[in-house]
């Protein structure tokens, strides 16, 4: 039997406001969303994610004058969720996979669309964090000259200045 990684779906149901600059709406043509991932966080077996999902909506404009316009709308639909992970445990990088697994946008109004979106949240690798040691502010590499030096002042450790 094969190994399955955690993973976890997340229904978002939003609607989606015209914005005030655009045109009323008459027709989708098109529409994509793209999930991003911008931060993690793994506590006790549970690896909590945020983001955002980028909507793009391509469609004809309500407009009598002119023709229909194309017009395009860019929107982002932040989200916060968890995977039950096991293993998971606080200060733990996580690696997370995410895709669409439906999406659906119906028009309500010449100013709204519904969008429903089902995101497949899913934890590929846990693994220690990398402790990233800061420098000792006394080494001589961290010191910052102040003064009209043309030459910086030379540290010698065993002999003083």
């Amino acid at each position: 039997m094969a190994y399955s990684h955690p993973s976890s779906l997340l229904p978002i149901n939003a609607l989606l406001a015209i914005p005030d600059d655009k045109q009323d709406i008459c027709l989708v043509i098109r529409a994509s969303s793209t999930p991003n991932i911008t931060r993690t966080v793994t506590v006790s077996k549970k690896v909590i994610c945020s983001g955002y999902i980028t909507v793009e909506i391509e469609y004809t404009a309500a407009s009598e004058s002119a023709g229909q316009p194309l017009c395009l709308m860019a929107l982002r639909i932040p989200f916060v969720h968890f995977v039950e992970h096991k293993k998971a445990a606080p200060n733990l990088d996580a690696s997370i996979a995410i895709d669409i697994e439906f999406q659906a946008f119906d028009i309500l109004d010449r100013r709204t669309i519904a969008c429903f979106i089902i995101i497949k949240i899913t934890v590929t690798k846990l693994e220690h964090k990398k402790a990233l040691l800061h420098p000792h502010t006394c080494l001589p590499e961290n010191i910052t000259y102040c003064g009209n030096f043309s030459t910086p002042h030379t540290f010698h450790p065993n002999r003083g200045s």
